[in-house]
């Protein structure tokens, strides 16, 4: 019987469908390899325990003197601005004292009001004195020299009646006027010389008691005004201590926590009473292995934020970048601080406190370093 050898041929022919299986598994098979050889995927350190702080630590809230509360108004969440008034405690005792010098130092300044214008008068009577002294010794040489002159001319008529009456022109009587008359004459001279000089002296003395007593008025005066100065003193640090008794917002924020606090309440300097948390930046802070983190992670690195809260396949990821890392490491962590953006996380309402994962991209490598890498590194062979 006749066999037709070409039904044998394919019959043994492999089918045309397991050709195009294995033609596309070996294109498969190039493709990985390339992929493995050339490809490029990326390396990432991861750190579970992270945080989202605000720049700058959270400011603890407590009473600075003793004292007891008259007022509280710190509640959990709030958010207040800077200077706003959180409590009160009770400061009648330094008011009291406060107003008390108030009140003297108001009398001395109704004293100092008085006492310039008497320096005033004093000075003015002093000036006036000067003058009215200047005058009298003016008149009082005047004075002498008029007496003077009248003296030495009945000195010479003295004389000349003395030589008269030596040649007998002259009655003895007459000669005998004419010498009293120029005794009388000089000795009037004299007199007004010594008022002249009396009359300096007087003005000196004068003078020096006005000053002195203008002196003295400048004392009291000076003495005032340091009392005034003290006082002010006084009153500036009874402010402080007031303003002591009053718990002011450091800054603007929000109160994150509240020690439950009674009006009434007696306080002891240095209790707590909650925290503020300003109104700034927020940052990501993260505890990474220093093994893994010294010397890959640097400043400017991209970084996400997977939160704990908020699963990232219905909200997505937090983008970061390294802002700072710690050239030391504690207890095997390095401290490092990213910046994050409020614009890629819109759908989660970012806030101090929240936690999550963060991994941060540290390098671009084949499969096949990171195999060698993988296999190698315990051998010492690939660092």
């Amino acid at each position: 019987m006749a066999y037709d050898f070409r039904q044998s041929l394919r019959s043994v022919a492999p089918p045309r469908h397991a050709l195009a299986v294995i033609a596309t598994t070996l294109c498969l098979l190039i493709a990985w390899g390339l992929w493995f050889a050339y490809g490029k995927v990326t390396v990432y350190v991861t750190a579970a325990a992270s945080r989202i702080e605000v720049e700058g630590a959270p400011i603890p809230l407590e009473s600075a003197v003793d004292g007891r509360v008259l007022s509280v108004a710190l509640q959990l969440g709030a958010h207040v601005q800077k200077g706003d008034i959180l409590l009160v405690l009770d400061a009648r005792e330094a008011e009291l004292k406060r107003a008390e010098q108030q009140a003297q130092q108001r009398a001395a300044a109704a004293r100092l009001t008085a006492l310039a214008q008497q320096i005033g008068a004093a000075k003015d009577a002093l000036a006036q004195f000067q003058r009215l002294a200047s005058v009298s010794h003016g008149e009082a040489a005047a004075r002498s020299r008029a007496a003077s002159a009248a003296a030495d001319l009945a000195d010479g008529e003295a004389q000349r009646g003395e030589r008269l009456f030596a040649s007998s022109t002259i009655a003895a009587a007459e000669y005998q006027r004419l010498s009293s008359t120029a005794v009388r004459q000089r000795a009037t001279s004299e007199a007004m010389e010594f008022g002249m000089h009396r009359s300096v002296y007087e003005a000196r003395v004068g003078e020096s008691e006005r000053a002195a007593a203008l002196g003295s008025l400048k004392a009291e005066q000076y003495r005032i005004e340091g009392e005034q100065a003290e006082r002010a003193a006084n009153i500036h640090l009874l402010e402080i201590e007031i303003d002591k008794h009053t718990l002011r917002a450091p800054c603007a924020g929000t109160i994150g926590s509240v020690t439950p606090t009674a009006v009434g309440a007696r306080l002891r300097a240095g209790t707590g009473l909650g925290s503020l948390v300003p109104a700034s930046n927020l940052q990501l802070v993260a505890q990474l292995s220093a093994a893994e983190a010294l010397g890959r992670v640097h400043t400017g690195q991209r970084a996400r934020l997977r939160l704990d809260g908020f699963p990232w396949t219905q909200f997505g990821t937090v983008e970061l970048s390294v802002a700072r890392i710690a050239e030391e490491a504690s207890a095997g962590k390095v401290r490092t601080e990213f910046t994050t953006s409020r614009a890629s996380a819109r759908r989660i309402p970012l806030q101090h406190g929240l936690s999550g994962s963060v991994e941060i991209e540290v390098d671009h490598v084949t499969p096949a370093w990171l195999v060698m890498r993988r296999f190698a590194t315990p051998l010492g062979v690939v660092r």
